[in-house]
């Protein structure tokens, strides 16, 4: 039978009467011939189709599919779309969570638990012969990457992949690695959106009371009509007007609703990079009077939420603010985070795919694959906060965010709206919109649990194979040079913000005392050309009208400025070399001394900056500063961020992976856990704890600190180890519920300490601490305290619950790696202790279907 005839005899194409796109095609010819392929296309151009018949192809073949996802809730979102495609029974579930029907022909499940299948050896991996990997551009997370590649390089050679990726520049690359450490794989590009996009740019008019629409991108680059604008609206501060804060101002997002409601341009998603401020901006819209519904509609909204709700009890919706919740739904707007809690979450995610919301406000979670698209997309800013800074979106990121807009099948085009800020450039926006740079990086490095198993599985040499077969490694063979000059120029491009950062009156006590301004150049200008000169808080404009030179190398230069004043400057009167806005051609007969010569110069400079749409020299007012300060701090942010991961890389490079696996083994050693690449006794408890904090985890079952305790007391205990304070504000003191208690967990700090020396001490990147903050909370919901007794004011309730969950998980871990018997009997009393009320609806399937044993060696 041909390849064509069986695509003819397709259920899934016939059933669903679909007529394949190019590359949908081109991937089931791949298919077909048994080779593995990566499909890399814009969101909702159809990749999951290619999913979906590569699994009916293994089904008809007898084979086990397994379906990876990088994180549980998009896992759930799998399980519910295949379930309803080939029936209840066909299809299992394993996530931390739940684990339903582990033995069926298709099990969808997070990427570390294929993982940790791979290491424990699961007899479930002899029938595989598919895989696919969705979202497998997250192998770039800092955090769960590495399990991508683990995954890949160590899967059965006879098991097909199939990896479904966002678009990025070098999929072709990342196809090449694939093809030589697991099997031939042939990339599959798409770059056209099924919906064309439109981006767009909105400021609000201070003169004129309204807002201004227009399209970022002209003819292939930035549209210099915005720029021509804003410049004239800043002449209208400059030319001393009451409004100082010049005629642009940002919108407010009652506006953009209304001016995209009257533009016939929602659903729209709005991005906001701050839980709080999804929900501050749901309670705003509802103040303003927002209500897209109508009686019927409003009726089915609450007939969906009932259906996600009827488990929770009064008290627990009374603590989530549920009337308000639900009275934002029922006016067509919502939020959407990660600090919901699952039933309100699956909610408005139901309700929006039932076209009953308007207005979701976001944060970046709902563009990692969960499948809700919507005509407009509104990413309120160009950057988030990472930690210690904000930190601009890549253009990888603002793909990502903007390929929600636009509903194939519905829209004739989407529509990605950026907002003004005194705090980012419209250059900024127009360089996101129109790069099509998105270099998937690798995340891969060996921790303390990999190199357990390895050690257990491998001798050394074949270890190290193993890692120097890594994307990383394969990347970075031949770019060290490469590498080392992007270091130098961002080196360069550090130097000038940290000189901009201190020129603006920044903080500049990161800045090293022996690090001095490069002296201005001004040999490189010449009569006519026009310079831009910071010089303290004022910006000027000058024309060039001579230029000297004198013994020693010193320059000087005339110039004019635009009201006519006439200057000798010399390098020195710069703090760095001034900026050349381009050139003109003087006034004839050449006489720079002349004074009505200089007048007419002046005059052309004026003509010259009005027709580039700037203004005259002025004193920028503090705000200006501020924002330019801001600028500065978030590139040198930005900067030296890509500076570390360059270093990274060419440490990989340079065989920093095996340098890597030496000093982990050599730390392991130091706690007894190995000796000559062989694992102790107690080592072998470090195989299967996978967690951010495995090896101290590890320690504290070995050292026996989770014994003797009660079950309430371990779960609060362990929770020093899932914790981790991430407010700027100072966390409380820690509330013990014992000595006992306080004593476990100062000893697992003092390990903690301990394990950072032998890091420090081998080069290794130093882990985190552990943080006793939740202590006194999860101990009060182990021992049965309502929610509102344990609660703290400023912990949402789902923080609350997911910090819970991740106590339990890491229970199931610590009960099924320990050998006393006492300590798995309290680790099981405590996660019923904990798995209940809200904590338990959060891991509950919408459908009531339960958790079950997987009668399997995993």
């Amino acid at each position: 039978m041909s390849n064509s005839q069986q695509r003819s005899e397709s259920g899934l194409l016939v059933e669903r009467g679909i007529t394949p796109d190019e590359f949908q095609t081109s991937s089931f010819e791949l298919i077909d011939e048994d080779v593995s392929v990566l499909v890399a296309a814009p969101t909702s151009s159809g990749k999951t189709l290619v999913a979906e018949y590569a699994i009916e192809r293994a089904l008809s073949l007898g084979q086990t599919v397994f379906y990876t996802t990088p994180i549980k809730a998009l896992s759930n979102q799998k399980f519910k779309d295949l379930r309803t495609w080939l029936g209840k029974e066909s299809v299992g579930l394993l996530t931390g969570d739940n684990a339903i029907r582990p033995n069926a022909k298709v099990v969808v499940m997070t990427t570390e638990v294929l993982r940790n299948m791979i290491y424990s050896g699961s007899t479930r991996l002899k029938g595989l012969g598919l895989t696919v990997l969705d979202e497998v551009h997250f192998l770039q997370d800092p955090y769960r990457g590495p399990v991508w590649e683990e995954v890949i390089m160590q899967l059965p050679a006879a098991c097909r992949l199939v990896c479904l990726s966002a678009t990025v520049s070098n999929a072709r690359e990342l196809a090449g690695w694939i093809s030589e450490v697991h099997g031939h794989c042939e990339a599959v590009i798409e770059k056209t959106r099924p919906v064309e996009l439109h981006d767009h740019f909105l400021l609000f008019d201070k003169r004129h009371r309204r807002i201004e629409e227009f399209r970022t991108l002209r003819n292939g680059g930035a549209n210099f009509e915005v720029e021509r604008y804003l410049g004239k609206m800043n002449g209208q501060r400059n030319r001393g007007d009451r409004n100082r804060g010049g005629a642009a101002g940002r919108p407010r997002r009652g506006e953009v609703i209304k001016h995209l409601d009257a533009m016939d341009r929602l659903p729209a998603i709005f991005f906001i990079f701050s839980r709080q401020g999804c929900d501050d901006a749901v309670q705003t819209a509802i103040e303003h009077g927002i209500d897209f519904l109508d009686g019927r509609e409003k009726r089915q909204v609450e007939s969906i939420v009932d259906q996600h709700v009827e488990e929770l009890d009064a008290a627990d919706l009374s603590l989530l603010n549920y009337d308000v919740w639900l009275e934002g739904l029922r006016a067509g707007v919502a939020a959407h985070h990660a600090g919901m809690v699952t039933p309100f979450k699956e909610a408005v995610e139901d309700c929006f795919a039932a076209g009953l919301l308007k207005v979701v406000f976001a944060t970046e979670t709902l563009a990692m694959g969960v499948n809700l698209p919507a005509r407009s997309v509104v990413v309120e800013q160009l950057s988030r906060f990472r930690g210690e800074g904000h930190i601009v979106l890549t253009p990888g990121e603002y793909t990502q965010l903007t390929g929600r807009a636009g509903r194939r099948g519905i829209d004739s085009a989407g529509h990605a709206y950026a907002l003004w800020s005194p705090y980012e450039s419209f250059d900024q926006l127009a360089q996101l919109a129109q790069s099509d740079d998105f270099v998937l990086e690798s995340a891969f490095r060996p921790t303390y649990n990999m190199a357990a198993n390895l050690m257990e599985r491998l001798n050394r040499e074949p270890a190290v194979e193993l890692l120097q077969r890594s994307f990383a490694q394969y990347r970075s063979k031949t770019n060290v040079v490469r590498l080392g000059e992007e270091v130098a120029k961002v080196d360069a491009s550090l130097k000038m913000s940290k000189s901009e950062l201190k020129r603006l009156g920044g903080p500049n006590d990161n800045l090293a005392k022996s690090e001095k301004e490069p002296p201005a150049r001004l040999n490189k200008f010449r009569p006519g050309s026009i310079l831009e000169r910071l010089h303290g808080r004022e910006l000027q404009y000058l024309l060039v009208l001579g230029t000297t030179s004198r013994r020693g190398g010193e320059h000087r230069i005339r110039v004019v400025t635009p009201r006519g004043k006439v200057m000798m400057l010399t390098e020195s009167d710069f703090d760095q070399t001034p900026k050349a806005l381009g050139e003109v051609e003087l006034p004839k007969p050449y006489a720079p001394n002349r004074r009505d010569y200089q007048r007419s110069a002046s005059k052309l400079l004026k003509q010259e900056l009005a027709e580039l749409g700037l203004v005259l020299e002025v004193r920028r007012p503090a705000n200006d500063l501020k924002a330019e300060r801001t600028r500065a701090e978030n590139q040198i942010a930005a900067l030296e961020m890509t500076k570390g991961s360059l270093m990274d890389r060419i440490a990989v490079a340079e065989g920093g992976l095996a340098r890597s696996l030496v000093a982990i083994e050599a730390v392991l050693e130091e706690f007894a856990l190995a000796s000559n690449w062989a694992l102790s006794e107690k080592g072998r408890v470090l195989q299967s704890i996978f967690h951010e904090l495995d090896l101290l985890v590890t320690l504290g079952i070995t050292q026996g600190l989770f014994e003797g305790l009660s079950p309430e007391e371990l779960a609060a205990v362990l929770s020093v180890l899932t914790y981790e304070h991430r407010s700027r504000l100072d966390p409380p003191d820690p509330w013990y519920p014992s000595a006992l208690a306080r004593e476990r967990a100062n000893a697992l700090m003092a390990f903690g300490k301990k394990i950072c020396q032998a890091e420090l001490l081998q080069g290794l990147q130093e882990s985190r601490l552990p943080d006793p903050t939740i202590v006194g909370q999860v101990h009060g919901w182990a021992s049965g305290h309502d929610l509102e007794e344990v609660l703290e004011d400023d912990v949402s309730v789902g923080d609350f619950v997911r910090n819970i969950r991740q106590v339990i998980d890491l229970l199931k871990q610590v009960g099924e790696a320990s050998v006393a018997r006492e300590l798995r009997v309290n680790a099981s009393a405590a996660i019923t202790l904990l798995d209940r009320g809200l904590v338990a609806a959060a891991a509950r399937l919408q459908d009531g279907e339960v958790e079950e044993s997987s009668g399997d060696d995993d």
